[in-house]
């Protein structure tokens, strides 16, 4: 445990799990998913940042952590802020994307930017298709989590949203969506770019980028983000990404 999850809490604590049936897992095609949910009282009580210290992600109103009895293939990662390193592949990515515009804006109008959400999903996860009604953002919002929504234009038009959760500990990447015609433009780096120059600014050491997963090649943009820490379940703790 590292020191600024020492300062979240002061002795050991019980996390009340609700344990979901098994279903197809999103990696790998070969594989089988569990998720473990985090029951209401303790997200409540015990608070938000506390999970994103302990390996869990968000997903809507739930919190949640991958607890597959024959899989350990996915790893939490968060990036170290103040030790970030520039690679050539970042440098060029922000000099490609120099002519886009960056604002935020507030959760609430996540509705607004179904049409690019609708597009990517159907690009980047056609089995998702059933799940695209009017409504299928909504999830996004938690109205107990400080959220709001980075938006990348370019030539006042939006490529890029992603929805950013803030903690005092660092910034966490919900999720992201861009205009599937502009992916070689490297859209989804350029957003972990742009979330790790804003928690440099408010001093948060980590950004939070979900799960890794050595095999799915969606996810093998992650591990670039060095130096990484990854959540070690067994032993509780953080340790260097290798």
């Amino acid at each position: 445990m590292d020191s600024n999850q020492k300062s979240l809490i002061s002795e050991p604590i019980s996390i009340r799990l609700m344990l979901g049936t098994p279903s197809a897992c999103p990696y790998l095609t070969d594989r089988q998913a569990q998720y473990a949910v985090v029951t209401a009282r303790d997200k409540q009580d015990l608070g938000y940042p506390l999970f994103l210290e302990n390996g869990f992600r968000r997903d809507g109103n739930f919190i949640f952590k991958p607890m597959c009895p024959e899989c350990n293939a996915c790893e939490s990662l968060k990036i170290d802020v103040d030790n970030f390193i520039y690679k050539r592949r970042h440098k060029r990515n922000l000099q490609a994307n120099s002519d886009l515009n960056l604002s935020v804006m507030p959760i609430s109008r996540i509705q607004e930017y179904h049409q690019i959400f609708a597009e990517y999903q159907l690009w980047r996860h056609p089995e998702q298709a059933d799940h695209l009604d009017q409504d299928s953002l909504m999830h996004f919002q938690d109205k107990t989590i400080d959220s709001h929504l980075l938006i990348a234009k370019l030539e006042h038009k939006v490529v890029a949203v992603t929805v950013v959760d803030s903690t005092d500990l660092g910034l966490s990447a919900v999720y992201s969506i861009y205009q599937p015609k502009l992916a070689e433009r490297g859209l989804g780096t350029f957003m972990i770019l742009q979330l790790l120059k804003f928690a440099k600014q408010d001093q948060k050491p980590w950004v939070y980028l979900g799960y890794y997963v050595e095999d799915c090649k969606k996810l093998s943009y992650k591990k670039s983000f060095t130096p990484l820490k990854t959540y070690n379940n067994t032993m509780a703790r953080w340790e260097d990404f290798e």
